[in-house]
């Protein structure tokens, strides 16, 4: 292709006008631009697990293939700034039926446009065309890199303890009440490593989760995280040792993450679940990991 971000565009523009013209509720698509071919190759592709990203992860784009994309149906919300760094509120608009074109080739260059229903094509800025896991899975597929991650792991290790507590507080059956700081802290997962390996230091524990905290952001990043899950010695649901070794850090750490829901809606739920004495102290120690942006 003589001029990359000009051929994708109108590949893109081209794509979408066909689809459209054979009109809403038809299967995702896989597209292809292969090397001697005129015209992008558009393989209808009902995905087996009702998510085509999800399908199409460990997919390696063959040789020949210059551009990968998909095309996709689904629904378009509005965000706002949220109050954790690097996370997104979605606004309380309702969502409207939409279409993504994304294409990407093997030189970076990349192009997404979005349809609404009843509204004419219009282009996407990189990071609004599909939230990350279509832009990362087509860029895989051609073993180009993804934007990186995260600077620490402290967003991961957050949302699964607060995840845990919202969990076991909503139904104390599960492990126990959720009534003492004592009772939140034995749940962050450094915690829990810990206090399996030496029960008798949890008093230790309790002073000091922030430290303790940071430390296990320290000696797990994200590329020792993807290398075990690649060994099969730490879990990501949905994340094979195979995906996990195509994917590279960055899409690690977002599919990784993605799996929880947002800090927000986790702090949220606690407010109604746990003492607000306790609610406090959780704010404050993620406001310590540079977690929270503020403490409310």
């Amino acid at each position: 292709m003589t001029s990359p971000r000009a051929s994708l565009v109108e590949l893109a523009a081209s794509l979408e006008d066909a689809v459209h013209r054979g009109g809403w509720g038809g299967p995702p698509v896989l597209v292809a631009v292969i090397a001697g071919e005129e015209a992008p190759v558009a393989m209808p592709v009902p995905p087996a697990s009702g998510d085509l990203v999800a399908d199409l992860l460990g997919f390696v784009a063959p040789p020949d293939w210059e551009a990968v994309g998909v095309v996709v149906e689904g629904a378009a919300r509005s965000y706002r700034a949220g109050e954790v760094a690097g996370y997104r509120h979605c606004s309380s608009e309702r969502p409207d039926r939409c279409r993504v074109v994304h294409l990407v080739d093997r030189t970076g260059e990349s192009v997404a446009l979005l349809r609404r229903e009843g509204e004419e094509p219009s282009p996407l800025a990189p990071d609004d065309s599909g939230g990350g896991r279509m832009v990362d899975t087509c860029r895989r597929m051609l073993g180009l890199p993804t934007a990186p991650p995260p600077d620490s792991t402290h967003e991961l290790w957050a949302a699964m303890w607060l995840d845990r507590i919202v969990a076991d507080a909503a139904d104390p059956a599960r492990s126990g009440p959720v009534a003492s700081w004592e009772d939140a802290v034995v749940r962050h997962p450094a915690a829990e490593a810990v206090l399996q390996a030496d029960e008798l230091l949890r008093p230790q524990v309790v002073r000091h989760l922030d430290a303790l905290g940071r430390a296990m952001d320290a000696a797990r990043p994200w590329t020792h995280l993807r290398e075990e899950c690649a060994a099969g010695r730490w879990a990501v649901p949905g994340v094979t040792p195979e995906v996990a070794a195509w994917m590279d850090d960055g899409m690690f750490a977002r599919w990784a993450t993605s799996e929880f829901p947002l800090l927000p809606e986790l702090l949220e739920a606690l407010a109604d679940l746990v003492p607000s004495g306790v609610l406090r102290r959780i704010r404050a120690v993620l406001t310590a990991w540079g977690t929270v942006s503020h403490a409310a």
